[in-house]
């Protein structure tokens, strides 16, 4: 019997070659633990520091510079400055991430049955069930900057045509859809229009719909959180003398927005523990379906 020499190697494996091929153009990572392509770190990352912007906005403008602060120097104002100068930032650059190609290239080329449950009924689902708990929510914090719809009509409309601070789940599941939809007209066909959408004044734009239109290129709770304790904290911080108020004026937006974002991300894991996974994802999921 005639020996294969110990020089000659034997040719890998198709199947591993591959494997290696495809990790080395997505960037993959091996290992245990790992899987995933580099991007997803960095976009990650990017999305959590753009929430983390849009949650300690939302405490400057709703309740910090709604407490009656009564020192002789602008920090509240300075605050106020600082968040408008971050206003393009925050949302654009959060769509830019899920929204762009980087992420949706492939969704959008999914059969429209895959597409319709696992993006687009899955925000608007995800937005009508927040919708009714923000609205029940807000009605009891009396005070808050966002209130809630005043009548059934009210609801409806924010429902439909005028989204309410929520406005960004239903603009996910607008999005996608659009997407889907002329993802082979020509560009500039797409493109003219909705720059045309997104030039300011253009448009009449009750509610949040401007919004909704501005960025045609996680925080559902955070704003009932936040309501909650403005109704709980406002009087006591306004009734603050000078001096207690110069101990917390520079340092309380961020602060509460740590507590904002732990009470929202506790709230979260005790209602997914308690199996009330349904108010965060839509309900009857396929077990084959993956979670994105």
């Amino acid at each position: 019997m005639i020996r294969e020499p110990a020089s000659v190697a034997r040719p890998p494996d198709q199947g591993v070659t591959l494997v290696r091929l495809r990790d080395r153009a997505y960037g993959t990572l091996s290992g245990p633990g790992h899987g995933r392509p580099h991007r997803a770190e960095w976009a990650d990352a990017a999305k959590g520091v753009c929430i983390v912007l849009v949650v300690s906005w939302h405490v400057t403008v709703k309740h910090y510079l709604q407490v009656d602060w009564h020192l002789g120097v602008p920090v509240p104002g300075l605050w106020g400055a600082l968040g408008e100068q971050l206003l393009p930032l925050r949302m654009p650059l959060l769509f830019i991430i899920i929204i762009s190609g980087v992420f949706a290239a492939s969704a959008v080329q999914r059969p429209w049955r895959d597409v319709g449950r696992s993006r687009i009924a899955r925000f608007l689902y995800l937005y009508a069930i927040s919708l009714l708990i923000h609205t029940a929510i807000l009605a009891a914090a009396s005070g808050f900057p966002t209130g809630p719809a005043a009548s059934a009509r009210g609801l409806l409309e924010q429902l439909t045509v005028t989204p309410s601070n929520l406005w960004y789940l239903y603009a996910l599941a607008l999005y996608v859809a659009f997407a889907k939809a002329v993802r082979r007209a020509p560009r500039a066909l797409v493109l003219v229009p909705a720059a045309a959408l997104s030039a300011a004044g253009l448009l009449d734009t009750p509610g949040n719909r401007g919004g909704l239109y501005q960025n045609l290129a996680v925080y559902v709770l955070h704003m009932t959180v936040l309501a909650l304790l403005h109704r709980l904290l406002v009087a006591p911080i306004s009734g603050l003398g000078g001096a207690g108020q110069a101990l917390v004026v520079l340092d309380y937006p961020i602060l509460l927005t740590g507590l904002v974002i732990g009470v929202s991300l506790a709230v979260h894991r005790r209602l997914t523990a308690l199996g009330a996974r349904w108010l965060f994802g839509l309900p009857g999921r396929r077990r084959s379906e993956p979670a994105r």
